[in-house]
């Protein structure tokens, strides 16, 4: 049985136009923490420390710059492990998606993750063909590996690639989702980092270099 011509095309399926596009925020995030850390470093290593050296410890000027420094450097950290963090952040699997939507029916109310709540108004897009909901989709996916394990029919081998496929699309689009927030809370972040850094600067070359 040629199961590669059962299987769905997942070229094109959501799941790859949500993979495609989580990449393309991750491949931002990259360039933004090469941007970032060039020009800060720039920025940084143009302070010309020597200037301290003709400032007294009980000189207020030396401590406001030895502050401006410390603020621009913290800034420069700042931006590199927040931009680090999105590139490292933890993979979302179906099963955690499962557990959680699990939990919360049992509960007898909706979930409160923004996440899942994101996923139950798109469902009819991503799965609701193969399951009512997460956690029933993940189940279904498991009972169907196993028959294709115990029996390798042809219809079990083509609902199991159906349930594949939802459970992908399931899965890159919660991955699509996080790193998307993730992004927009950076943008935020990184705007008040720049800020920070440049007031540092500035702080730095006022307080070094007193007007004769």
């Amino acid at each position: 049985m040629n199961q590669a011509a059962i299987a769905p095309d997942r070229s094109s399926t959501a799941a790859a136009t949500f993979a495609s596009a989580t990449e393309t925020l991750r491949s931002t995030v990259r360039w933004l923490l090469t941007a970032a850390a060039g020009v800060g470093g720039f920025l940084v290593a143009g302070l010309q420390l020597t200037s301290l050296g003709s400032l007294s410890l009980a000189d207020w000027r030396l401590w406001a710059a030895a502050c401006g420094v410390l603020v621009a450097t913290a800034g420069v950290g700042y931006v590199i492990v927040r931009t680090s963090q999105i590139l490292t952040n933890e993979w979302i699997a179906l099963a955690q998606l499962s557990f959680d939507d699990f939990q919360a029916r049992l509960e007898g109310a909706m979930s409160e993750s923004a996440l899942l709540q994101e996923i139950e108004v798109y469902k009819h897009e991503l799965y609701a063909h193969v399951a009512e909901t997460v956690h029933q989709l993940y189940q279904r996916l498991i009972q169907a590996n196993e028959l294709v394990r115990a029996a390798p029919s042809e219809v079990a081998v083509r609902r199991a690639a159906e349930l594949r496929e939802a459970a992908d699309n399931v899965v890159q689009y919660a991955n699509y989702y996080e790193t998307r927030a993730r992004f927009k809370a950076l943008s935020r972040q990184l705007a008040y980092a720049a800020i920070a850094i440049v007031l540092g600067v500035l702080v730095f070359a006022y307080a070094a270099n007193p007007a004769a």
